[in-house]
């Protein structure tokens, strides 16, 4: 989540689907003793602490489709709640996610603009009951998205359960300590005894961080500071509010869109829903009310005038056959790059910096040099 943290602070959208509900805490501010203790080590000073430009979202319907446009907005993060949906309903919402960011044709970025993180990814694996077909549009996506200036965080608890194709097309990967065998033995096979055993070692938040673009492709350690937001999710009677007033402020903004075509003024009334919503993201319910209550009887005022009854808003969901047409479409993708000759074969597209989720980097130095450094960092990682 740090890392997160730093994205937004470097301006860019990041929208969370999370099954957890952890990540609500993002819209306040630490007050964790233990982890503001940390902050000097660090160059943090408690005052630090602070809360993340934002709104929560409770997702009941896996098929309802997201206007991603509407919440790319630079430095916000918005966490749509998917604990109430199983495994094979949490697969279907990631394939609509996926095919509603390939639907928005946004323009090329070699600037990351926004940040896609998918938590409890494992969910979708068939060892821990999914179908794993929706691995196949992750892995397109994966591939594809980085040239729109999209980055995607999936978030696991194992990788070495991940299919190779995934992982192939993932250019970062932040191991943290684990007792799982399988990432373990994944790990001393790939990188050797050393690093196997630096990872069991690894101090609380010491991450093993592999990008062939650093350290000559070889792992480093990181020890990733404490979170500046709250590490508390929010309660359920909050996130019921949440779910409330985005639902009157979502039906009250799409009246104003039908007034604004019967030829009426709605500058003064969007300003002050902009001023509702953002109470909203504050978490200031009582100063919503306060808004609604002067809101909502101007707007039936000028129904009443035009004689006519504001159009109820409808939720867009997606059929069945789309999200089949989109899951071919992979699959046809698949197998176009799978039947390719290196011959034939694209060039690779240059990883604009930034892209995917931002990380530690190291300076480059000489190959004496760097071992040695890199002995240290080790070591001192596992000291911290």
């Amino acid at each position: 989540q740090s890392i997160i943290e730093e994205a937004l602070l470097h301006g860019t959208s990041v929208l969370v689907f999370d099954p957890t509900v952890q990540w609500t805490g993002f819209l306040s501010r630490c007050q964790d003793k233990k982890f503001l203790e940390l902050y000097p080590r660090f160059g943090l000073k408690k005052t630090d602490a602070r809360a993340f430009n934002g709104n929560i979202h409770q997702v009941n319907d896996a098929r309802e489709v997201i206007e991603f446009r509407k919440f790319i907005k630079p430095g916000e993060i918005n966490v749509f709640v998917v604990n109430k949906l199983e495994t094979r309903d949490y697969e279907t919402f990631v394939s609509n996610v996926i095919r509603q960011v390939f639907k928005e044709n946004m323009p090329e970025s070699k600037q990351l603009k926004l940040v896609l993180v998918f938590d409890e990814f494992h969910r979708l694996l068939p060892k821990y009951g999914g179908t794993g077909q929706v691995l196949i549009q992750v892995e397109r996506a994966a591939r594809e998205f980085r040239k729109w200036g999209v980055g995607l965080v999936l978030i696991s608890q194992v990788i070495s359960d991940f299919q190779s194709e995934v992982l192939a097309n993932i250019n970062t990967q932040i191991q943290m300590r684990t007792k799982d065998e399988g990432d373990l033995t994944r790990t001393k096979n790939e990188y050797g005894e050393r690093y196997l055993q630096s990872l069991v070692k690894a101090a609380v938040g010491a991450g093993m961080v592999e990008n062939s673009n650093y350290n000559k492709g070889k792992p480093y350690f990181v020890q990733f500071r404490p979170l500046l937001h709250s590490t508390v999710r929010i309660s359920d009677a909050d996130l019921e509010n949440y779910n409330k007033y985005n639902r009157v402020i979502d039906d009250l903004d799409y009246q104003l869109e039908q007034l604004e075509k019967e030829g009426i003024d709605i500058f003064d009334l969007k300003l002050e829903l902009k001023l509702a919503l953002d109470k909203v993201k504050a978490g200031s319910f009582n100063m919503v009310d306060i808004y609604l209550e002067g809101l909502t009887p101007r707007l039936k005022g000028f129904w009443s005038k035009l004689g006519k009854e504001p159009k109820q808003r409808e939720i867009r969901r997606i059929s069945e056959a789309e999200l089949k047409k989109e899951l071919d479409k992979a699959k046809k993708w698949r197998d176009k790059v799978e039947g390719k000759t290196p011959a034939q074969e694209e060039p690779t597209e240059e990883k604009p910096a930034g892209d995917d989720e931002p990380v530690a980097e190291e300076t480059p130095v000489d190959s004496a040099k760097q071992e040695q450094e890199e002995q240290q960092n080790v070591e001192s990682a596992i000291g911290k």
